[in-house]
């Protein structure tokens, strides 16, 4: 093991790593996982749980519970399934990120903005009225379908190790926390594939997937914004986004990712689209508002077209 990995090891086993991972956890509160046991009931023991735990993880023996299934309604109809930690388990998993993210933030692509320190879906959209102003007019308006779900464990394990030099102990720890399976609630314990929608972990390592893809879209002298699995790639010309279109797609699916055919458009500023909550029209930016627009905003939204391709 070498020295680096030695010390985030020793730095993740810590016992105020892991008191300040509870304290995260604390603040954040969130309702049980499967073994039943809320925050609150956790705060009661916590100094007991937590020597407990930091035996468990130093003697390799601590093993995650699946992950409590569990639906809640979209904006746009339908259900949004998510896939809850337990409190012990989301502690852990806060411990673990405490560790990853020093090492990998400074890793990441200038042109990613979610789930980073200090990063806004606000900077996303200047960073995207930033480069119309440079001359780059014509959009490939993409999103991904079912991201998280699709994220394949030994790609992103490989990136992983590609990116910080982990100790095994810690990849072995991560690797179970992927590995871990769901608990329907009829009571059956089904496999996982993908990184787990209300997972501590998650988000860091769903930008660790795509970080190859960020820095190689913008080599091809187009430009990339991305929000999660929503982005933009934005062109100076029609024909290459036309191109850049072809590209994306198939380097997303050699990661075995695919572009969402309904949600995913070629556009241009004059036309206008919406992105990130925002509609963009020439020079103009609109905040979405969740009530019924003005008859300004309405008649300029009425103006933005279907994809032209």
């Amino acid at each position: 093991m070498s020295r680096q990995a030695k010390n985030s090891w020793l730095t993740f086993l810590e016992p105020r790593n892991l008191r300040w991972a509870w304290e995260k956890v604390l603040a954040n509160q969130g309702c049980g996982g499967v073994d039943g046991e809320t925050v609150a009931k956790f705060a009661q023991r916590a100094d007991r749980h937590l020597t407990t735990m930091l035996h468990s993880l130093a003697d390799r023996t601590y093993q995650p519970l699946p992950l409590r299934q569990m639906f809640i309604p979209k904006k746009t109809g339908g259900w949004r399934e998510l896939q809850i930690p337990t409190v012990r388990d989301r502690i852990v998993q806060q411990a673990v990120l405490n560790v990853l993210h020093p090492s990998l933030e400074p890793e990441f692509a200038d042109c990613s903005f979610a789930y980073r320190p200090g990063r806004s879906h606000r900077m996303a959209v200047d960073r995207i009225v930033a480069w119309r102003h440079r001359g780059y007019d014509w959009v490939l308006d993409a999103d991904l379908v079912d991201y998280f779900p699709q994220i394949q464990h030994d790609r992103l394990l490989a990136e992983l190790q590609e990116r910080i030099d982990l100790p095994l102990e810690l990849l072995d720890l991560i690797t179970k926390f992927l590995q871990a399976g769901v608990l329907t609630p009829e009571g059956i314990v089904i496999p996982r594939t993908g990184l787990a929608q209300g997972s501590v972990i998650s988000p860091i390592l769903a930008n660790v997937y795509l970080d190859d893809f960020d820095e190689a879209i913008p080599k091809a002298g187009v430009q990339l914004v991305r929000y999660a699995d929503d982005f933009l790639v934005l062109a100076k010309s029609q024909t290459e986004i036309m191109k850049t279109k072809d590209r994306v797609a198939e380097m997303l699916e050699s990661m075995g990712l695919t572009l969402h055919p309904q949600k995913t458009q070629i556009v241009n500023f004059d036309r206008g689209f919406q992105f990130l909550g925002h509609t963009f029209v020439g020079d103009l930016v609109i905040p979405i508002s969740k009530r019924s627009p003005t008859p300004f905003k309405r008649g300029l939204q009425e103006k933005i077209q279907s994809p032209l391709f």
